[in-house]
């Protein structure tokens, strides 16, 4: 029996053609709309229906997509400064303001917690009033609340400033990512989402960085100092945002604003010095109106955009799929990023540690934590020459990743040196980068415009609900053995890997809807 994903995907091919081509008395297929430009005639046949994925790899990537992409950057780079900013402080205002383990965990969660609610909103906003003024006004707040952090003159004053600074950045990110791969074109779709995800970790190398300049060590120096410097990034893309952030050109399309989105296709295509066309011509804009309504047409439902979008139309496991992805990823992630510094500082006593820790003479804290951060930078390098490979597709490469992080895992809790500890949380942090890269490729790549954004902020909600839970978790698992919080990362991989497999189908042939 034909899966209900497969049968719409049978009726979006018929829709296309119907809309697009005609038969001849002579039964011959053709298509009159795109003879009259020659860079569509390739498109005059029933197989490939003209579409914007093809349009945009006609103008070609250019200095218009890497200026639209700087401002989210910068933002996706303050979001890595803000988690390590955390992970470095941490312990020493624990000391300033003699609060227990306990608080200490509540306020990891409350902040993880403000991430959820931040992306859980962020998609319906974003597919309803667009792209640009939610991600605008978004990053004047996570400026705002990082800076007001560092003046903190106690920890009530610092964990709700975190709180709101965690619900601003997990707004912004889904809709940042978005826009991302909403405007690029489709050859180089996964070598940008590669190059966007790395800004996290590099705000995390650049909090580290910092770090070594501000602080004495984890227990000691000017947090506040750090925390302000970590505000740069943010500071930079909001002075930016006048000039080069625009509207989703997708977007526009969908929600019939034709004028504003050839506009911007216009100046692309003359910012390009590769593009086949330096201006749409009237076929290419007859051709966009049809392809606009065929995406109406796919979606044919009228609903409201919400999380209901995301579980109709034969969505429903393949959400759940993704969702659990992201779960997956977000708890081993930041539970590595958040207990790594708390276990190096417990190995230097190892009398309060059971016998089988078996510390190393390597010392530098910050140093050792800086140079793990900076080698995260391969997982930038083994994804560009893989991500956009077909034949090796999303789903089939996730779940690899996945497996594969299962294994270092269970290699990093048997092997309990110093120095083992640093090589394999690197190995497995870069293991997992490369599976946030093919999770928000996948998660953008499934769901169509008119509810992407809140397909991603609702994937991004839920993962970080395993930040939620992480912390008591891994706190309860330290209790029994310091490495504990690994077996917790084996298991989670092992499950991501086995529900990656039941997904029904891999996007990496799709067009964009």
């Amino acid at each position: 029996m034909m899966s209900e994903e497969h049968r719409l995907l049978d009726e979006s091919r018929q829709t296309e053609s119907e809309i697009f081509f005609h038969r001849d008395a002579h039964g011959t297929i053709g298509n009159p709309l795109m003879d009259e430009a020659q860079d569509l005639k390739k498109y005059g046949n029933e197989n490939e229906p003209f579409t914007l994925d093809y349009l945009l790899d006609q103008i070609g990537f250019s200095t218009y997509h890497i200026k639209r992409f700087i401002p989210p950057a910068l933002i996706a780079l303050s979001d890595g400064a803000m988690i390590m900013t955390y992970s470095l402080s941490s312990v020493m205002i624990q000391k300033q303001w003699n609060y227990s383990d306990d608080l200490n965990i509540l306020i990891i969660s409350f902040m993880f917690f403000g991430v959820v609610g931040g992306a859980y909103l962020s998609g319906p906003i974003a597919d309803k009033f667009g792209r640009r003024s939610p991600m605008a006004i978004s990053a004047v707040l996570i400026l705002f609340t990082n800076a007001i952090s560092a003046f903190s003159p106690g920890i009530v004053f610092y964990a709700i400033a975190r709180g709101l600074l965690a619900f601003s950045a997990g707004f912004y990110s889904p809709i940042g990512f978005t826009y991302i791969l909403e405007i690029i074109p489709p050859s180089v779709r996964g070598k940008m989402i590669t190059i966007g995800c790395s800004m996290v970790f590099l705000g995390q190398l650049l909090a580290c960085t910092i770090g070594l300049f501000t602080l004495d060590s984890l227990e000691s120096g000017n947090w506040r100092a750090l925390t302000l410097w970590t505000t740069v990034p943010a500071v930079i893309s909001i002075l930016l945002n006048p000039l080069f952030l625009d509207e989703s050109i997708r977007y526009l399309l969908i929600k019939g604003q034709f004028d504003k989105a050839f506009g911007q296709l216009d100046r692309s295509a003359q910012e390009s010095s590769k593009s086949k066309i330096k201006e749409l011509t009237p076929a290419h804009k007859e051709a966009l109106h049809k392809w606009v309504d065929i995406q109406r047409e796919i979606d044919r439902e009228e609903r409201e955009v919400g999380i209901r979008s995301l579980f109709g139309s034969g969505y429903a496991k393949i959400t759940l799929i993704i969702w659990f992805s992201w779960f997956v990823h977000s708890f081993c992630y930041f539970g590595l990023t958040l207990f790594i510094p708390y276990i190096l500082t417990k190995m230097e006593n190892p009398q309060s540690q059971s016998t089988d820790i078996k510390p190393s003479a390597t010392s530098g804290d910050i140093g050792d934590l800086t140079l793990s951060v900076g080698l995260e930078s391969l997982s930038v390098l083994m994804s560009f020459f893989i991500i956009d490979r077909k034949s090796f597709g999303r789903k089939g490469a996730l779940v690899f990743f996945y497996v594969l992080a299962a294994i270092v895992a269970v290699v990093a809790f048997v092997d309990r040196t110093r120095l083992a500890l640093i090589i394999w949380t690197t190995a497995l942090k870069i293991v997992l980068n490369v599976c946030s890269f093919y999770n928000y490729l996948m998660t953008t790549e499934i769901y169509p415009t008119r509810y992407r954004a809140t397909g991603v902020g609702a994937a991004t909600a839920v993962g970080k609900a395993g930040s939620i839970f992480m912390p008591w978790i891994c706190s309860l698992l330290i209790q029994f053995d310091l490495f504990g919080p690994f077996i917790a990362f084996f298991v989670m991989n092992l499950l991501g890997a086995i529900f990656t497999l039941r997904l029904p189908f891999d996007t990496a042939d799709k067009e964009m809807k």
